[in-house]
């Protein structure tokens, strides 16, 4: 079997639910109290700033909110703003201070009981777990004293958020079960699909990808940003959460489809997600794909699905992209060379004898190669062993007896047994007619080997060529 990379655990993941809420802008937020003042220049300003997110645009809503000290919705605006680029506790913190502000100011405004609890929950995201889901609680508790609307949709975004951090997936994805009934902000609609994405990730469940992909369209943050693939960042939060979407939907034995038909419609439909596409100036990135290292983990989900569809030389393709895109990753290698084995043994020898063998020396070379890259390497000596053992295995079988004996004598040193290992080398000697096999054999049994019997008659046997 090629070997699974499995999910992160759900304590790695439960930063998600507080992340998606970085998208939450309520489109109650502008509502009431800002757009009768529009008429005047500065608040016309400081609006439309907001919106096009310009460089000047915190000035612009601080200058604001200290010219009118009575106004509540200039406070929920800068609130909403800090909230939106928030990516530290102080930050949160300045977006907490600011709601709570704006409701000393008018008790019960909606906007600011939603920026409030938003900003809240976000803050209980970045506690250990106990006490995040303590503060997750609290923000319920919050959101039923305001007395919101329960059916409105940041309502509904908050909720499964507060059961994410909770965890409690399989209630947050009840919440979001349907569509909102109301057509929510850009940003609001993101944060449906995000919370729905990252509640299915951390239930295990097959449609996890089917969210994550409008909740990665409706990122606040552009793509040349999450370039920088900086793992503490906000940047990154819709690149990790797109690459753990396909690799639950693809990867996940929990969520897989229940027939074949499901799981290949589920992979053609990542795959166009993920492709790669001709531009003018050359391949253009996919809109579907992140970049970076989070690329390959999304290769490997998808050679991992076609894997379970035997489509063997599909998957080779797809593990040998994702090593290509992090090459210092040898699980991807590994299930490359694993992929390109099993894609020989299915080649008829009867029908294309040179076919089957030239395939299995690509196979054996492919192990050759990762042995090669994991020589020296500290903790990486069982994968080694295992990828000298199964290459020699390949060039066996290509016709290439020298070849696998080199390949298992250089790279199998510090085999966890070593008495198998004397009796693997022993037979590929055996297979070159080698009388140096004897002595591997002879090794194997002073070392116990379970099959000494069947050993001893071929040292008698050999012994006599």
């Amino acid at each position: 079997m090629v070997p699974i990379e499995a999910v992160k655990s759900r304590e790695g993941l439960a930063y998600l639910g507080g992340a998606a809420l970085a998208f939450l802008i309520s489109a109650l937020l502008i509502a009431g109290g800002i757009e009768r003042y529009l008429t005047e220049d500065a608040l016309r300003e400081a609006v439309q700033a907001y919106h096009r997110d310009a460089p000047d645009a915190r000035a612009k809503l601080v200058e604001l909110k200290d010219a009118r000290p009575g106004d509540a919705s200039t406070r929920v605006l800068l609130g909403c703003f800090e909230l939106e680029r928030a990516e530290d506790a102080d930050r949160l913190g300045v977006a907490e201070r600011l709601f709570e502000e704006a409701l000393g100011l008018e008790p019960g405004r909606t906007s600011a009981s939603v920026g409030l609890a938003a900003a809240r929950l976000r803050l209980a995201a970045l506690k250990a777990a106990e006490g995040r889901a303590r503060e997750a609680a609290s923000v319920g508790e919050l959101i039923d004293r305001s007395g919101l609307d329960a059916s409105d949709p940041d309502v509904v975004a908050l909720r499964a958020g507060m059961e994410v951090l909770r965890g409690r997936p399989e209630q947050a994805l009840q919440l979001l079960s349907s569509p909102p009934r109301t057509t929510p902000s850009r940003a609001g609609q993101g944060a449906w699909h995000w919370n729905r994405a990252a509640a299915a990730i951390l239930a295990r469940d097959g449609d996890a990808l089917e969210a994550a992909l409008p909740a990665y369209l409706l990122r606040r943050l552009p793509l040349p940003a999450e370039s920088q693939n900086d793992p503490n960042g906000p940047p990154g939060d819709a690149a990790r959460l797109l690459t753990m979407a396909y690799r639950v939907s693809l990867a996940d034995p929990a969520a897989r489809p229940p027939t074949t038909e499901a799981l290949t419609q589920r992979l053609e439909r990542a795959a166009a997600a993920a492709t790669l596409r001709a531009g003018g100036s050359g391949l253009l990135r996919g809109r579907y794909l992140p970049p970076g290292r989070e690329e390959a983990a999304v290769q490997n989900a998808l050679g991992m699905a076609q894997a379970r569809l035997e489509r063997w030389a599909d998957a080779a393709e797809s593990f040998e992209q994702a090593s290509r895109a992090n090459p210092e990753e040898p699980l991807y290698m590994l299930n490359m060379a694993l992929a390109r084995r099993r894609q020989a043994e299915g080649i008829d020898a009867a029908t294309d004898a040179k076919g089957r063998t030239a395939a299995f020396q690509r196979a054996g070379e492919a192990f050759r190669r990762l042995c090669e890259s994991l020589a020296g390497k500290e903790g990486r000596e069982a994968t080694r062993v295992l990828a000298a053992t199964s290459g020699a295995s390949a060039l066996l079988a290509g016709g290439d007896v020298r070849g696998a004996i080199v390949l298992y004598r250089t790279h199998s040193t510090g085999h966890p047994n070593p008495a198998e290992q004397a009796r693997d080398l022993g037979a590929l000697l055996d297979h070159a007619k080698d009388k140096a096999c004897v002595d591997e054999y002879r090794r194997a049994i002073s070392l116990n080997h379970p099959e000494t019997a069947a050993l001893e008659r071929r040292v008698r046997v050999r012994s006599r060529r």
